[in-house]
């Protein structure tokens, strides 16, 4: 582990969060408002990568548990409560991203303030493809694990060129056979006022690729989405998502000319 996250990590633990969003009415009880799902997330996102990046102090599931009970001590929430926050949350997927935006924008911000690390760009190239993924490229799903979903949300510096095309690529490993939909990849771009969306299910272990075709007349603002196991699936040991990319490819470039 690098010492910019060992000290991030640890830093973060013992302090307590600043929120960056009210909570919003007509949320069920029993659910936290958005304003506290969002500190827990922020806690929890820290956990899970501090738990990836040390894999020798969080080998087994105990001490992960043990990281993961630690978080909602310090949040006084318990673990009930978190679960069926995320499975409501999971439903209302555009509140979702909003509070998962807004906690990784909280990280990211107090990665800056530890010293001079410059934010990374996803602005456009003149290449013919750009690869705008900038986040890891392997994650797991298992059953302790508190979310298994992967939220992703991308704002370039300037709009991506008109009638750019999306291809989000991933390989997975894991599951076992004759399970019914386990795992859901959703993908959307902004375009103005347009929206355009793809999505699939996957049931079978292999390498994938999930092309998005936007407007030949509108410029691309945002291009988000999600991968996420089915939160009724509970039986497997562990599925394995590797070889992450988002690819985009300019409007009359010879990849999107063979996806005619």
């Amino acid at each position: 582990m690098t010492f910019l996250w060992r000290t991030i990590l640890n830093f973060t633990v013992v302090v307590t969060l600043a929120t960056t969003i009210n909570s919003c009415s007509n949320i069920p009880k029993g659910v936290l408002n958005e304003k506290k799902m969002q500190a827990v997330m922020t806690d929890m996102q820290l956990a899970e990568e501090m738990a990836t990046l040390d894999q020798t102090t969080f080998r087994s599931n105990e001490a992960k548990t043990a990281l993961y009970q630690s978080v909602f001590r310090k949040h006084n929430v318990t673990e009930a409560e978190y679960d069926s926050s995320i499975v409501w949350y999971g439903k209302n997927l555009e509140r979702y991203m909003q509070i998962y935006k807004a906690a990784s924008d909280d990280i990211q911000q107090r990665i800056l303030a530890l010293g001079d690390v410059p934010p990374e760009s996803v602005s456009e190239s003149n290449s013919d493809s750009l690869d705008i993924w900038l986040f890891r490229r392997y994650y797991d799903f298992e059953p302790v694990a508190l979310t298994n979903l992967v939220a992703f949300d991308v704002k370039p510096a300037v709009a991506y060129s008109s009638g750019s095309a999306f291809v989000f690529a991933l390989e997975i490993s894991g599951l076992p056979n004759q399970i019914p939909v386990p795992v859901n990849v959703h993908i959307s771009t902004v375009s103005d006022d347009s929206t355009f969306t793809a999505m699939r299910d996957i049931t079978e272990n292999g390498y994938y690729e999930i092309t998005l075709k936007t407007n030949v007349l509108k410029k691309t603002q945002r291009v988000y989405g999600y991968i996420r196991l089915d939160a009724g699936f509970r039986n497997y040991h562990k599925i394995y998502i590797d070889k992450v990319s988002m690819i985009k490819y300019r409007y009359g470039s010879p990849a999107i000319a063979a996806m005619e």
